[in-house]
């Protein structure tokens, strides 16, 4: 091991941390082992932390932490050697719902490579990092389990099977998350080190009913009622976390009600970046939705209108058209269409979609993100609670929303490219891959795993697998068009395929054509010039449309 240059290291517990430097200059921190151990118990902790590290190496570290080194410093006692962490997330106190559904979800992509890897145990807690410049949060570095067992590294995070001697299986791990997510959001665990029962009540006002629902789920004491992935429960409860807002419960202020020009209404849903208003506008009365920013965001509004000034006025048929980007206040606010049928991930929670209905939603959601590349712009969001849609459960159409806002703001590990978890800036190849994620979703019912290449479900057929695995491709240059993606769905659905992606057209444009496409007759598609604007087809109709382009 190299050199180390530490402060005092202190003697009263059996595992001491204290803040160090390398030889070469790097700031770390190190785990001194204090107690006594003898040669056998040596031994043992030093192939343990051999072995740990060998699977680390394989191990995002952008997810989680490394183990830098290992072996003993210039007294002999044994220590780990891990990047400089300072306090975990938390400990300062409870953080909000937007931090902690990031936190989820890096737990359920940490702990998911950390399985691929074959490392088991207490789940770690989340620690601010800057891995090649980008900022976020990831796992802290695991230890092995004969240091875990000296200073109880879970803290008080143990599921009931392993304080009855059990071993850390996955729904164990469910349960360490359940807990660390729920010390994040109330300021504390909810059990003591050795408690065990049901867990106390949740604090009223911190979280939406469907979070704090799935905390308990994985908080069960029977672990066969814990749901039976980390991945499932952390979707479970950023899922919960960005539900629709009770309008009683965020009511906005009366002074507060007139935005810009605009009157708003009750909330109607929010996400990591804001909170969206149903609006009006006041000059004409039109129906719009208002996305208020979060104030640490509004900061920089010359950021976001340059993001979306190439989608502003955008119109497609499978987009969410953003009118205007505002400043009033201090505050950033994004004025867009009105949808309201829910998201793509409201339908999800009900389970997988047959392959046609599949098939023509993914077809709508590609055309929208073929629209926007031809635009220039990078969604860098996408997933299912960015996709909305309308009409009639039977023929639903699908709208793709937040074009551009998230990028470089709102970490989404469970669709995120592998090039992207590289630290490379998100393209249009990694807005396909996201395409795919949420393709393997929508037909599996679960995202798919981080690492590359995911195996083909049970029950796939193995054209439409073929489509999936090309959009999941590692390598970029490997993926198709979000346009060739756009033809190759539609040909999943029950009508014939698509045979062009209909360039997209803004509002100022002279009019040649409705701004969206008309209904159709039985037997031929009605003439374009009789449709009336803002029109939303179901699936046969747009089919028809498309096809006539």
């Amino acid at each position: 091991m190299d050199r180390l240059l530490t402060g005092p290291v202190p003697d009263r517990t059996p595992v001491a941390e204290v803040d160090g430097t390398t030889a070469a200059g790097a700031a770390v921190t190190v785990l001194v082992v204090t107690a006594a151990l003898d040669a056998g118990a040596r031994r043992v902790l030093r192939a343990e932390a051999a072995g740990l590290a060998r699977r680390l190496a394989a191990v995002d570290r952008r997810l989680v932490a490394p183990l830098l080194d290992h072996g003993a410093d210039a007294e002999g006692r044994p220590c780990l050697v891990l990047p400089r962490r300072g306090r975990p997330l938390g400990a300062a106190g409870p953080v909000s719902a937007a931090a902690v559904a990031e936190a989820a979800g890096v737990y359920g992509a940490g702990l998911a490579a950390l399985a691929d890897a074959g490392i088991a145990g207490p789940v770690p807690a989340l620690f601010k990092s800057d891995v090649d410049g980008v900022g976020g949060v990831r796992l802290g570095t695991p230890v092995p389990p004969a240091l875990a067992s000296l200073a109880g590294f879970d803290g008080g995070h143990t599921p009931p099977e392993v304080l009855d001697g059990g071993a850390w299986t996955a729904a164990a791990q469910v349960f360490g998350c359940a807990s660390r997510l729920w010390a994040l959001l109330t300021g504390r665990p909810p059990y003591l080190a050795t408690s065990t029962g049901a867990p106390p009540d949740f604090p009223r006002g911190l979280a939406p009913a469907a979070a704090v629902t799935a905390l308990r789920a994985g908080l069960a004491t029977d672990p066969a009622r814990r749901p039976r992935t980390v991945r499932a429960f952390t979707a479970a409860v950023v899922a919960g976390l960005v539900e629709p807002v009770r309008p009683a419960a965020t009511a906005v202020s009366t002074p507060d009600r007139v935005f810009g020009g605009y009157l708003l209404g009750e909330p109607i849903g929010r996400g990591a970046t804001g909170t969206v208003h149903a609006g009006t506008r006041c000059a004409d009365g039109a129906a719009v939705a208002v996305r208020l920013l979060r104030a640490e965001l509004s900061r920089d509004p010359d950021r976001f209108r340059s993001t979306t000034a190439a989608v502003t006025g955008l119109d497609h048929p499978n987009l969410v058209r953003v009118h205007e980007v505002l400043v009033d206040r201090g505050r950033v606010g994004v004025v867009m269409d009105l949808v309201d049928g829910g998201s793509l991930r409201g339908v999800l929670d009900r389970g997988p979609l047959p392959l046609g209905e599949a098939a023509a939603l993914l077809a709508q959601t590609a055309a929208g993100l073929a629209a926007g590349h031809a635009a220039g712009v990078v969604h860098g969001d996408l997933k299912p609670e960015n996709v909305l849609l309308t009409g009639p459960e039977s023929a639903r159409t699908a709208l793709l929303g937040d074009f551009g806002l998230a990028t470089g703001l709102v970490r989404t590990p469970d669709v995120a490219a592998p090039e992207v978890r590289r630290g490379d800036r998100p393209g249009t190849a990694a807005d396909v891959y996201a395409l795919g994620a949420t393709a393997y979703e929508v037909l599996v019912g679960q995202p798919p795993t981080a690492a590359p290449g995911p195996a083909r479900p049970d029950g796939m057929a193995g054209s439409v697998w073929e489509l999936v695995a090309s959009c999941l491709h590692e390598h970029p240059e490997h993926r198709p068009t979000a346009r060739e993606a756009t033809r190759r769905w539609a040909a999943y659905t029950d009508r014939a395929a698509l045979v062009d992606v209909p360039l997209p057209r803004r509002a100022s444009d002279p009019v040649e054509r409705p701004r969206r496409p008309p209904p159709a007759a039985p037997a031929a598609p009605v003439p374009r010039e009789s449709a009336p604007p803002g029109r939303r087809l179901p699936l046969a109709a747009w089919l028809r449309w498309w096809r006539s382009r």
